[in-house]
């Protein structure tokens, strides 16, 4: 999508490769969030949607969301409003039980019997045990055999008829033109990755077989070499511009406990190619942007750690590490691959 700067009016086909954010911060000074902010919100920034605090919502892509880092999440949100408005309590007058919490949210009473219109009052059940004795003969729906035969139906389980061609025809139809929705396949994406993380029981299994197959042997390997020769074409067009095979280098190698993009063993020099959006590069991204793939997303911030420990360790292995940006300047990088080489030499 076209995109013209509102300071200086030059026009850009679009800011897949961060072409507008590195114009406005190399020419005018201002991060892409700064702009945004200045141009689209009158220099005022937005306020998270939960209500509970001022903080500012998340940046991610050239837009804000509604909620700042993590307040979409109910445990988040309970904290903030106890912090905020102190332990909720009954609003029965005669009552002043502390209430429960539901989706973030307080509940109105702490028992069914503190709400006067509550369809589990004593009096209401009496009520209602007369009616279903009037319309059917027994004090409680459940012992009419009917009843119990569903009831039995649904402990035991019921075979199930098997699908159609025709059916699974229309469910995969359906579930490709959701997928095809962005906020769909984002919400979806998400509410996964939550359960997941939500569940201690599964999070407890998963580690324990993560750690099972470490003990195997060459697991590791294993798994890399269904991976090899799969260059992706951002690894393909920089080995070439580089010149990595003349410099003697060779992709996709184990090195300690990690496989780098590029080493050179006889100089002990590694090469690492960054995409700028899976690895959140810094010019472009702020520390609490999003960066989603599928079935995975963390934040710019998680994802410097993870790749600076990683530099640390190769460096302490002996290295020296280069990092070469989706966006550098490639004639650049192998002016300072050359230079680094001849040093060790």
């Amino acid at each position: 999508m076209e995109t013209r700067c509102k300071i200086c009016g030059e026009v850009f086909t679009n800011n897949k490769g961060g072409q507008f954010t590195n114009h406005i911060l190399k020419e005018h000074g201002l991060t892409l969030e700064e702009y945004v902010i200045e141009h689209e919100f009158n220099g005022v920034p937005p306020k998270c949607a939960c209500g509970l605090c001022d903080e500012r919502p998340v940046f991610r892509r050239g837009s804000f969301t509604d909620y700042a880092l993590n307040h979409r999440k109910f445990d988040v949100r309970q904290e903030l409003w106890i912090k905020k408005y102190g332990n909720p309590v009954c609003k029965n007058p005669s009552c002043s039980n502390q209430v429960s919490f539901h989706r973030g949210s307080p509940q109105t009473y702490c028992s069914q019997k503190c709400n006067e219109g509550s369809f589990g009052r004593e009096d209401v059940q009496q009520k209602v045990q007369q009616t279903i004795q009037r319309k059917y003969g027994v004090k409680n729906i459940s012992h009419l055999d009917e009843t119990k035969r569903k009831i039995s139906i649904a402990a035991t389980g019921r075979k199930k008829v098997p699908f159609t061609k025709e059916h699974k025809a229309r469910l995969g139809d359906s579930s490709r033109k959701n997928w095809e929705n962005k906020e769909y396949r984002e919400k979806t994406s998400t509410a996964i990755k939550n359960s997941i993380n939500d569940d201690p029981k599964e999070i407890a299994r998963r580690s324990q077989w993560m750690r099972d197959r470490m003990q195997e042997e060459d697991f590791i390997q294993k798994i890399h070499d269904g991976f090899t020769n799969r260059f992706s074409k951002l690894h393909l067009k920089v080995r070439e511009c580089l010149q990595m095979d003349a410099l003697g280098f060779i992709g996709e190698q184990r090195v300690g406990r990690y496989f780098v993009d590029e080493v050179n063993e006889e100089y002990k020099v590694i090469v690492e190619i960054n995409g700028d959006y899976v690895h959140a590069n810094p010019r472009i991204y702020s520390p609490e942007d999003i960066i989603r793939l599928r079935g995975n997303s963390y934040t710019a911030e998680e994802k410097w750690e993870s790749d600076e420990k990683k530099r640390c360790n190769l460096k302490k292995m002996g290295y020296n590490v280069i990092t070469v940006w989706e966006s550098d300047d490639l004639d650049k990088k192998l002016e300072e691959i050359r230079k680094t080489l001849d040093i060790r030499y």
